[in-house]
C-alpha cells in the first residue's frame, strides 16, 4: 500500500526574504539541493511514494521542478493549487482533502524542517487519534500544552503571554511534522462550516482538543532544525552554497 505525504510549500517564505523575493521557500537550498528536494528523498528512502504539495507563491516553479527533478521519476507527486487563495496550514490540507482520501492516515512534513536521527517509521497514529504530532523540549516561543496521557490541551506564546485551551505542567515545541487520520477531514469541513477558508491547523486542533484526541509525540532523542528563517539557514550552511 502507498504511503502518503503532504508537504506544505504553499508559504511566502518572508523569514527568508530576500531569498524568497525570487524564489518559493520550497526551491531555496541547502547542499546544493532545494529544501522540497531533501524532505521528499529523507521520506521516500523510508517507503513513502506519494507526496501531494500545495503551492502558491512560485507555483509554476514548483511545478516545474517536481516534474523535471530525475529522482523523482519512481515517485508520485500530485499539486493542490492554492493560486488564487492562500489557504494557511490546516486549510491547505483540507483543501487537498481530495488527494488525500483514501490513504487511511498520511504524514505531514514542513518544507523547511530539517530532521537528524528521527526515524519516520517510527512514527504512527495511537488508536483513537486524529493526529500525532511529533515534538520536542527545545527552546521555543511557542509551546503545546498536553497531559498525563501525551493529549494536547493548550498553547502558549511565551513573548506575548497569550494563551488557549488548558495549560498543564507539560509542554514542548511542535516540530512541524505530524501523522493524520483521514477522519480529520470531517472535524476540519465543521470547523470551517464546509467552506474553503484559510485556517490555522494549531487553532483547529486546540478547538477540538477537549473532546477528541491529539496525541504529542515528545521526543528529546532527535535534532530538529527549522531553516526556514535565514539566520538559521546560514547557520547550516555557508551562504555561497544558498
Amino acid at each position: 500500500m502507498s504511503k502518503t505525504a503532504f508537504i506544505p510549500a504553499a508559504g511566502l517564505g518572508t523569514r527568508l526574504a530576500p531569498l524568497t523575493d525570487t524564489c518559493p521557500k520550497a526551491l531555496v537550498c541547502y547542499g546544493g539541493k532545494p529544501l522540497l528536494y531533501h524532505v521528499i528523498m529523507k521520506l521516500k528512502a523510508t517507503g513513502y511514494d506519494r507526496f501531494v504539495v500545495n503551492v502558491h507563491h512560485f507555483a509554476e516553479k514548483i511545478i516545474d521542478y517536481c516534474s523535471s527533478e530525475a529522482d523523482f521519476n519512481d515517485v508520485t507527486i500530485l499539486i493542490s493549487d492554492e493560486r488564487d487563495c492562500l489557504m494557511d496550514t490546516g486549510g491547505g490540507i483540507l483543501k487537498a482533502e481530495h488527494l488525500l482520501r483514501g490513504c487511511g492516515e498520511f504524514l505531514v512534513h514542513n518544507v523547511d524542517i530539517v530532521s537528524e536521527g528521527l526515524d519516520y517509521n517510527s512514527l504512527s497514529l495511537p488508536k483513537g487519534c486524529l493526529a500525532s504530532l511529533l515534538m520536542s523540549e527545545r527552546l521555543s516561543s511557542r509551546g503545546l500544552f498536553f497531559d498525563e496521557n501525551n493529549l494536547l490541551r493548550g498553547w502558549k506564546n511565551f513573548k506575548t503571554n497569550e494563551t488557549k485551551g488548558l495549560l498543564t505542567s507539560s509542554y514542548a515545541a511542535f516540530d512541524g511534522i505530524s501523522i493524520m487520520s483521514e477522519k480529520i477531514f470531517e472535524r476540519m469541513n465543521d470547523y470551517c462550516s464546509g467552506k474553503p477558508v484559510p485556517f490555522s491547523v494549531i487553532d483547529f486542533y486546540l478547538s477540538i482538543c477537549s473532546h477528541e484526541n491529539i496525541h504529542c509525540d515528545v521526543r528529546n532523542d532527535i535534532s530538529i532544525t527549522d531553516i526556514g528563517k535565514i539566520e538559521n539557514l546560514q547557520a547550516l550552511i555557508s551562504p555561497s552554497s544558498v
